[in-house]
């Protein structure tokens, strides 16, 4: 592989011009890489937003990358694969300027942005650089051309918009997705119940990623002056009223009480009502609240390790 670099590697995809495929760069970030751009046709759903000249702003940009450090022993590197629709103004530009004539017109944004937008694909594990016949190969060991790969990963980007052609592929990114996104949901819920019922604020660290590592015990919070004082044991003033209402509808359906049984001897000893009152807060300010607290972090270890397996699978 030492004899290989991008410029070279580029070079084994063939004529990439003669396809479309324009401005190649070389990638600064790994040793052996490069990226390449080409337009999308007129006839698919996808509509890229133009300036007033009628350039297209957006162009679908192929990153190629050869795992040089991932070579097998009979000598073949796999080759990663990203594609990806990029705005050719922002690459350049912090954000639109609509008074710039380069720029895409407004009114061609607003109405790009209507239209459905190519997926992003990633294709890796079919297809290797042989660095003993210096050639481009299947799995199966069959020699393949650069240029052929990269228009096929264009066509299925393109085809990703196709209501008939594309519908498979939405399909398998949804349900791939749908854990991920059914947990997104719940844990936020979890953090409002938190919030609204037991008076308790879920603050991130700067140093931590919680979106991926969850909370921090320190990261659950009540405000001093969120607190009241009941039977000698200091509540958030949510779980106060919580335990007001349920006593209320205990006294609701369950009084009077029948003389000798255990609620009778509870409604009629203080101190039965002070224990039994403070193990009730407890209860529903501590244990409750913990309970909750470690159930979203366990919630966002599992969405993590679903992230990290949709992960795997493209850079498996």
């Amino acid at each position: 592989m030492e004899s290989v670099n991008s410029t070279k590697f580029l070079e084994i995809f063939g004529d990439v011009a003669a396809k479309g495929f324009i401005n190649p760069i070389i990638l600064t970030d790994v040793r052996i890489g490069f990226s390449i751009q080409k337009s999308y046709p007129e006839g698919i759903r996808f509509k890229p937003a133009k300036n007033e000249f009628g350039v297209a702003d957006n162009v679908a940009v192929i990153w190629v990358v050869c795992e040089e450090k991932r070579v097998s022993e009979d000598g073949l590197a796999p080759i990663r694969f990203r594609i990806s629709m990029m705005s050719t103004y922002r690459a350049k530009n912090w954000d639109y300027d609509y008074s710039d004539k380069e720029c895409p017109t407004r009114e061609s944004v607003i109405q790009s942005s209507k239209t459905p937008k190519p997926m992003d694909l990633d294709l890796v594990g079919e297809y290797f650089y042989d660095q003993n016949r210096n050639i481009l190969v299947d799995s199966g060991g069959n020699e393949v051309l650069g240029v052929a790969i990269l228009e096929e990963l264009f066509l299925e980007h393109c085809n990703s918009v196709h209501l008939i052609k594309g519908a498979k592929r939405r399909a398998k990114a949804y349900i791939d997705s749908l854990p991920v996104r059914i947990l997104s949901a719940i844990i936020p819920i979890i953090a409002i119940i938190l919030k609204k019922i037991f008076g308790r604020t879920l603050d991130e660290s700067l140093d931590r990623s919680t979106y991926l590592d969850g909370y921090l015990p320190k990261n659950l919070k009540v405000t001093e002056d969120d607190f009241i004082e009941l039977a000698g044991y200091r509540a958030a003033k949510r779980v106060i009223v919580i335990y007001a209402f349920i006593v209320a509808l205990f006294c609701l359906f369950y009084l009077p009480t029948n003389p000798g049984t255990y609620l009778d001897e509870l409604v009629g000893s203080d101190f039965l009502l002070i224990v039994h009152t403070i193990l009730f807060l407890v209860i529903l300010d501590v244990v409750i609240p913990q309970g909750l607290f470690r159930l979203l972090n366990s919630l966002i270890r599992i969405r993590k390790w679903f992230l990290n397996r949709q992960l795997s699978r493209v850079f498996r």
